[in-house]
């Protein structure tokens, strides 16, 4: 949408990007239709307020029927709103399961980045990033080109993910803490994704419909426990081994980063209980 906000006013624009989930052609059609009254709507009165624009855009329709998975805004009228706040605002309400920035820090569409490119992803709260951080992804990305083929060096993203469970680790999501991090991301030259996946084969089953080359998970020793931790996976229709399964599959492998006991022993995979 491109729109005056008022008479002489230099034009902004709203971008929003959906996946329309309706089986047929004209319940998509009336989607589109009531989410572009919505977007106008939004633009023209609620311009300056993230949350109220974000929820006025779903008004009268449902996750079921459509998701917004990209918004990004410029202009006088969004002179006081970041595109990033609206973005996390998606996530926050589950009207998308993930958004991505650049290493800028603008937003992109997941489809587009992602698309043939080799994945080699962190999971953290990077509150803030630390030097293990840096390490953990350093190593991996070195072992990860040593796995795959040379003519495929060039095409590999290295991708940080704040689970927004970190988020909430506080209580409410403190958004001026989420830009903090979004920042310091960004100055390290890193790219930043912004999930709801609080296991890590949902994630797997997020990338692997968008990035159809190879995927890499750099994770601490500790974290390998928690993925054969059988309680996590009570709600999971599939169990432990569906979980697994769903996470190391035809394209997906796993780095795991060594840690240290209280008694200052080394732990790694072989030893790791």
């Amino acid at each position: 949408l491109r729109f005056q906000h008022k008479p002489g006013a230099e034009t902004s624009k709203a971008i929003i990007h959906v996946r329309m989930l309706d089986k047929e052609n004209i319940q998509q059609q009336e989607a589109l239709g009531i989410i572009g009254v919505n977007l106008i709507y939004a633009s023209f009165f609620h311009s300056n307020t993230p949350e109220v624009f974000i929820t006025t855009l779903m008004e009268h329709l449902s996750t079921a029927r459509i998701e917004i998975d990209m918004i990004r805004v410029e202009g006088p009228a969004f002179k006081s709103v970041d595109s990033r706040v609206l973005s996390l605002e998606l996530v926050k309400r589950n009207y998308c399961q993930a958004v991505l920035f650049d290493s800028d820090g603008s937003v992109l569409q997941a489809a587009d980045a992602l698309y043939k490119q080799n994945l080699v992803v962190l999971r953290g709260s990077f509150r803030p990033p630390t030097h293990v951080n840096m390490d953990m992804l350093e190593q991996g990305l070195s072992q990860f080109k040593e796995d795959l083929p040379k003519e495929e060096h060039k095409n590999i993203t290295v991708l940080p993910d704040i689970s927004m469970n970190k988020l909430r680790e506080r209580g409410e999501v403190d958004t001026a803490d989420f830009l903090a991090r979004v920042d310091i991301l960004s100055c390290l030259n890193q790219k930043v994704l912004i999930s709801n996946f609080e296991n890590f084969h949902e994630l797997n089953i997020y990338l692997e419909k968008y990035a159809n080359k190879e995927i890499a998970f750099v994770l601490g020793v500790y974290n390998l426990e928690e993925i054969f931790n059988e309680s996590r996976y009570e709600e999971f229709p599939y169990g432990l081994l569906g979980a697994v399964g769903a996470l190391i599959g035809h394209r997906t492998r796993m780095y795991v980063y060594p840690g240290q006991s209280d008694d200052n022993e080394i732990i790694t995979i072989e030893n790791a209980n």
